[in-house]
């Protein structure tokens, strides 16, 4: 069970780094990720990172997150709408 967020444990901050860059500044370019976050060789790093199960866990959760924040979101503006008309 290796998918299971309970099996998992707490990322390094240099692997953290690289999750926040890949969410967010580097816009899941894997490579430009490890770059920000400091990688030594970026290009075989980004790809490697991406392979490791905590790290793949980690985005996979942040994304729902992510996702479902966006469809609550929605819903609300749908429900405004609605009660508005």
């Amino acid at each position: 069970m290796a998918d299971d967020p309970k099996n998992t444990r707490p990322l390094s901050p240099k692997r953290q780094g690289f999750v926040d860059a890949y969410l967010g500044e580097a816009a899941f370019n894997a490579t430009e990720a490890a770059r920000i976050a400091g990688y030594s060789s970026p290009m075989q790093q980004g790809s490697r990172l991406l392979s490791i199960v905590d790290v793949k866990t980690e985005i996979d959760q942040r994304l729902a997150k992510i996702k479902k924040r966006g469809i609550a979101l929605q819903q609300n503006r749908i429900d405004a709408l609605v009660n508005r008309h």
